[in-house]
């Protein structure tokens, strides 16, 4: 992968176009694991909204500033955006930017830096890292269950923890709230 460097030996992102700008704001990653809702109410009035894959289209009491996915196939066939545009109360809400690694109709910026491993919720930090926060929280990203609670999935996170702990400022439950606030 051309253009990419590491953030102490750990972390992939691209090296080219990263941004100088700092975003003062806390930027909440939004997905959708059991009690997600209950961690969306815990979001700082001011911050800055990151929706991963669904959430997009569920959390719609918010503003949505970003929508990562890493799967747009699936935005585009389950009609994600259709659904964010009316909202619970049926008035037309502003589309968020909508960023992936992958090239589609639905997506306004490609960023292909893959984490190669993880989930897309990895994926999103690295994105707000280059989007310039430094003040990451994670709501509903609990990384527990038949699929995200794999060893595979948790080592991808774990090999990246110290390139990440300095950025995640909050982790509402779950796997990432054991490895950047739990563990020694």
């Amino acid at each position: 992968m051309s253009g990419v460097i590491t953030l102490n030996g750990s972390l992939w992102i691209p090296s080219r176009d990263m941004p100088e700008h700092r975003w003062p704001n806390h930027l909440a990653i939004v997905g959708t694991a059991p009690g997600w809702r209950k961690d969306a109410k815990a979001i700082p009035e001011n911050a800055h909204v990151m929706a991963v894959n669904r959430a997009g289209c569920l959390l719609v009491d918010r503003f949505v500033d970003f929508w990562v996915t890493l799967h747009p196939e699936v935005m585009e066939s389950e009609n994600w955006l259709d659904a964010r545009k009316t909202g619970l109360s049926g008035a037309e809400t502003p589309t968020p930017i909508v960023i992936s690694a992958f090239r589609r109709p639905c997506v306004r910026r490609v960023l292909d830096f893959r984490p190669h491993c993880g989930t897309t919720a990895l994926y999103a930090v690295f994105v707000a890292l280059y989007l310039g926060y430094r003040d990451i929280g994670l709501y509903g990203v609990r990384l527990e269950g038949d699929v995200y609670g794999e060893p595979r999935i948790h080592d991808c996170w774990k090999a990246r923890r110290e390139a990440l702990a300095p950025y995640i400022t909050c982790a509402a439950g779950g796997f990432p709230r054991r490895l950047f606030f739990e563990e020694d």
